[in-house]
């Protein structure tokens, strides 16, 4: 399946959970105001981010998938993934845009691959770009005690990321999959304008 998040849309959090053999793309401008992106057990994924300002992509027991940026400097020196729990055989990308416009995403061509190391029982992995768009792959969690390089890359999202104003946070899946919970039993009423929208479509102002 292709799901896409369309350009300058405005969106409070991005949950990815149970999905597998799935396409999502994420096109330019689109507005995640957590800057957070948390993917569930799944597997076979391929997430498409197009100069999306996220900052923390947490990756809980997902297998065979790849993360793909489209190049953007201004963007992608900030994107940070956790892997966190049994991940494997997942790779992270850096792509160009092609001019082509498909009916759905975009097209792009891979520039650089890099294999993300399997996490293992002791040891979870951060993935991150530097200011020349290089990726890296370091341990930043050990025995359950992060590493200074855990720290370090945690720390950057501080003030950037909810709820890490005055202290970092640690990727933890069953507090996740708790505050998810409780945002699910949160009752949410539309207003007029956003179920017109839903239905037909934007308002043209």
């Amino acid at each position: 399946m292709i799901f896409d998040f369309m350009s300058n849309q405005r969106i409070r959090d991005v949950v990815i959970q149970n999905c597998h053999n799935c396409v999502f793309y994420f096109l330019d401008s689109l507005v995640v105001v957590s800057r957070t992106c948390r993917v569930f057990d799944s597997s076979n994924l391929e997430l498409v981010f197009e100069q999306v300002d996220l900052r923390n992509i947490e990756c809980y027991d997902v297998s065979n998938s790849k993360i793909v940026e489209i190049r953007a400097e201004p963007v992608l020196d900030n994107v940070q993934v956790y892997w966190n729990g049994n991940c494997s055989n997942n790779t992270v990308n850096l792509a160009e845009l092609l001019p082509e416009e498909p009916m759905y995403g975009i097209k792009y061509e891979l520039a650089t691959q890099s294999k993300v190391p399997n996490n293992t029982a002791t040891e979870f992995y951060v993935s991150h770009f530097n200011q020349v768009l290089d990726i890296f792959h370091n341990v930043y969690q050990r025995d359950g005690e992060l590493t200074s390089e855990g720290i370090h890359r945690l720390n950057l999202l501080r003030g950037f990321v909810p709820n890490t104003e005055n202290d970092i946070v640690k990727p933890d899946k069953q507090n996740s999959l708790s505050q998810l919970e409780t945002l699910a039993n949160t009752p949410f009423t539309m207003t007029i304008r956003q179920r017109y929208v839903s239905q037909y479509g934007p308002v043209e102002n």
